[in-house]
């Protein structure tokens, strides 16, 4: 790794840049890449995410279809593709896919796949069924189960063992088990030889679709006591798909770099713009290693404050109703990004933003292992 003039002071330089309107890009910062990281399935952290196109291909007809189709029962209708989830759910979530990707996804025993399909109340057994929903777990052989209890959880999400702490966590829990979302994700079609392409050097999709939770828990109880022991939990298709090849790979400590920055008041928009960005990197990344493109893309980011809330799932509430509070949320997101390195600066011509991204923060292939 390259070292910087500027000396490093936890993931960023002491000599930081600034959101600036034109003008020349500063020094960037040589941030080093260091501790331990946690591997997320890209199909997975995209559900975070979500555009206009988004908006425009979901339809409550597809998610009927599903559950008729499988035999699923609805707790809940799912009113978009992806996730939406707040600062706890989002703590807990990561750091049970930290204790995931601990087990380079193995868990504590693998399991059979239609067995843990039929216990989530997908019907097996109807070829309708096995149509709908084989696509999404395609490329999944077994199913992984991790044994957690809930002391462990508490710790992996770096909570304080207070009441207050283990109701944030058994309430996050509850709901990563039980609210269910609508995935949506488009994957790459392996050939025989290899990943296929079309004439333009592009790789060829196909897209995936499923309805269920988050995670699938099931509460363990001591053995003739009615306290719970540990739970069993598995992870839905998309954070398992193709997670071998597929991935992001995020600091564990990147919560406390923020933390830092900005205090414990941190808007949950400003978590999420640090996680798209990190996205967004690799996608950009990705595109210019593939061969068959010629001329490769900038690490630049060119939208407007509300396209970026409405990536990050900012409500109509605030982004339209109630803009200047939107605007400031986004322009505090930008800040902290800059502050921590993930950003070189950020341009603002008016109609639209140019968030240039910090080509020297961000973990590549073979640096890390």
């Amino acid at each position: 790794m390259r070292k910087s003039q500027n000396k490093i002071v936890g993931s960023f330089t002491a000599k930081e840049p600034k959101i600036v309107k034109g003008g020349n890009i500063p020094e960037i910062p040589i941030i080093e890449v260091r501790g331990k990281h946690t591997q997320i399935a890209i199909h997975g952290i995209k559900q975070l995410f979500g555009d206009n196109t988004q908006l425009s291909l979901f339809s409550d007809a597809k998610v009927e279809e599903f559950s008729i189709a499988t035999g699923l029962n609805l707790n809940n209708i799912p009113k978009g593709y992806g996730i939406d989830l707040n600062q706890s759910q989002s703590r807990v979530f990561e750091a049970i896919l930290k204790a995931f990707s601990d087990s380079n996804y193995k868990g504590d025993e693998l399991r059979n796949k239609a067995t843990e399909l039929k216990n989530s109340g997908i019907n097996i057994n109807s070829s309708r069924a096995q149509e709908i929903i084989n696509p999404a777990y395609k490329n999944i052989e077994q199913i992984p189960v991790i044994k957690l209890t809930q002391s462990e959880i508490i710790k992996l999400a770096g909570y304080d063992r207070t009441r207050g702490d283990k109701t944030d966590v058994v309430e996050a829990l509850n709901f990563l088990a039980t609210k269910q979302f609508c995935f949506y994700w488009l994957r790459g079609i392996r050939g025989k030889k290899g990943m296929e392409k079309s004439k333009s050097g592009d790789y060829i999709k196909e897209e995936v679709m499923e309805v269920g939770t988050l995670l699938k828990i099931r509460y363990v109880k001591k053995e003739g006591e009615d306290i719970l022991d540990y739970y069993e939990i598995s992870p839905t298709a998309c954070f398992l798909d193709q997670i071998k090849n597929y991935f992001l790979l995020i600091p564990e400590n990147w919560r406390e770099d923020v933390k830092q920055i900005t205090g414990k008041k941190a808007s949950i928009y400003t978590y999420k713009l640090l996680q798209w960005l990190r996205l967004q990197f690799e996608q950009i990344r990705t595109y210019n290693a593939n061969k068959g493109h010629k001329k490769k893309k900038k690490f630049e980011i060119k939208k407007s404050w509300e396209e970026v809330a409405i990536t990050l799932k900012m409500p109509v509430s605030i982004y339209k109703a109630n803009k200047p509070k939107g605007y400031k949320i986004i322009q505090e997101a930008y800040s902290v990004a800059v502050k921590l390195g993930y950003l070189v600066k950020v341009e603002d011509n008016g109609a639209t933003d140019i968030l240039y991204l910090n080509e020297l923060f961000y973990p590549k292939p073979g640096e890390l292992v």
